[in-house]
């Protein structure tokens, strides 16, 4: 029998799998246990579902066996090409022997990142060393591009869309365009612009054709009504007040704007202010209506209010972050939390055993006590 194996780690809730290849079933499957129990393994997905779905969930299973003169990675490799990147394969890497081997673009794992700077020059530091002391190594070290080589390079770059113009000469019409479209639009951090450059635009000021289209000008009612966001209010009472803009009910009310737009980004009651007790939201973002039961009508609708008030209960409308739609203590404790606790607390303390001495503590307490009753009666 071949002691070559091609395995999988099959997950029983969904069928995803990892699939690998090994010489020793056994101590492969331990090792690959061990480490998924350590929270170590290298394969994140796999080790992501191992502590969603715990151990039982997973089978280790051989799926293939390769003969004694067979080759082993090439076998796994078909397995990796048929599902590699497929929804149900945990695989990281698509190759055997090199498992980064052809991710490139939105498969590699640091598509879309950056370095560091101490990373980059980490790097680039160790490549220096590196070169130093194997200068043989340099790929292009004493050699230089032929001319067969340098078109080969620039044809490529003409190739490119991102260097459609490299080389090419745009029409005054095509340049008067790109001007007209760039006038005004911020530039890149840290571009300088040349004295020739800066030259221009004072002839362009002096002449009157600022550059900045907006100096001395101010939208219409009309633009601002189209570029304002109408904000819903839902007050105290339960019922609803819409305004047309941010600046419609910031100058209705006196409130700031970073207030108002606080409250419609995080949707809960304003607790202080003018607005105590409002709920503000986006027209089109507002979430469900908070409803006041009629139970819960009289109480404040924040404890800011319920302080000032006197009063031992207040209630928002918005679940708290235990999920329940209860009133809270002004204390800022929801009271089916404080009810749960307490029942827990209750439980704790009924499981845990008496001494003989509180037994007989508790006896002497509730003798004295009857025996108080008696004696007023």
């Amino acid at each position: 029998m071949s002691n070559l194996f091609v395995y999988k780690i099959r997950n029983l809730v969904n069928q995803k799998f990892y699939v690998g290849s090994s010489q020793n079933k056994r101590e492969r499957f331990r090792n690959h246990r061990r480490l998924l129990r350590l929270g170590t393994h290298h394969c994140k997905h796999l080790q992501a579902a191992w502590n969603k779905y715990t151990e039982e969930c997973f089978v280790f299973e051989v799926v293939e066996e390769v003969p004694e003169d067979g080759d082993l990675w090439a076998a796994e490799d078909r397995w990796l090409d048929e599902h590699f990147g497929k929804p149900y394969c945990y695989n990281a890497g698509r190759s055997a022997d090199a498992p980064m081997r052809g991710r490139v673009g939105a498969l590699h794992p640091q598509f879309g990142t950056s370095l560091r700077e101490d990373t980059k020059q980490a790097i680039a530091t160790s490549l220096r060393e590196f070169y130093a002391a194997n200068p043989d190594a340099r790929p292009m070290l004493g050699k230089t591009h032929t001319d067969e080589s340098k078109e080969r390079n620039r044809q490529a770059k003409l190739a490119n869309p991102t260097r459609a113009w490299l080389g090419k000469e745009r029409s005054e019409e095509t340049k008067a365009k790109i001007s007209a479209a760039q006038k005004g639009v911020p530039k890149a951090p840290g571009r300088t612009v040349s004295e020739a450059g800066r030259a221009k635009i004072r002839a362009n000021i002096e002449a009157g054709r600022s550059h900045m289209h907006w100096v001395g000008r101010t939208h219409s009612d009309e633009s601002k009504a189209k570029m304002g966001v109408a904000i819903v209010a839902q007050l105290p009472d339960g019922t609803q007040k819409e305004f047309a803009t941010l600046s419609a009910l910031s100058e209705d009310t006196g409130v700031h704007l970073p207030t108002i737009v606080r409250a419609c980004k995080f949707g809960k009651p304003i607790s202080t202010g003018a607005l105590s007790g409002w709920i503000l939201a986006y027209r089109g973002r507002e979430t469900t209506a908070v409803v006041i039961p009629p139970e819960y009508a009289h109480l404040p609708r924040t404890r800011q209010l319920a302080k000032e008030q006197g009063a031992a209960l207040y209630f928002t409308g918005v679940p708290c972050s235990s999920g329940h739609l209860a009133p809270r203590k002004a204390q800022g404790v929801c009271v089916e939390c404080a009810k749960v606790s307490g029942a827990k607390s209750n439980e704790v303390r009924k499981a845990k055993p008496k001494s003989e001495a509180a037994k007989e503590a508790g006896r002497r307490y509730y003798e004295k006590k009857k025996l108080a009753a008696l004696t007023a009666a």
